[in-house]
């Protein structure tokens, strides 16, 4: 995945649940808001990004299911869905209050 001052691409991605994840972050330009992930669902602290590097995040998602990542004010957003052993996706909510967006950034995320 690549990251950047508007955002993520692509900010939606889609793992298999119980299988070890190695997420690769390309910083190709990130902003004070931008500069680190996290998703409080998913792991735990934050994703540090720096401009021109690669920053690698292993974790494994336990259960099939929809989270959300963000910028660590919450303003820019993307989502990894967990899928079953039978590719089988669980119905979207993106209900839960982990990473919700907060007033105050400047980055132009969405």
């Amino acid at each position: 995945m690549e990251a950047n001052a508007r955002g993520y691409f692509p900010a939606n991605l889609t793992v298999r649940a119980g299988v070890p994840v190695r997420w690769e972050i390309t910083d190709t330009g990130t902003s004070g808001c931008t500069n680190a992930i996290i998703s409080r669902a998913l792991f735990t602290g934050q994703i540090d990004l720096t401009p021109g590097q690669t920053s690698v995040k292993d974790f494994t998602v336990s259960q099939p299911g929809n989270y959300r990542f963000s910028c660590w004010m919450g303003m820019v957003t993307g989502t990894i869905q967990a899928v079953d052993e039978n590719g089988n996706a669980p119905p979207a909510d993106l209900s839960s209050t982990d990473n919700q967006k907060v007033g105050g950034c400047g980055c132009g995320g969405n």
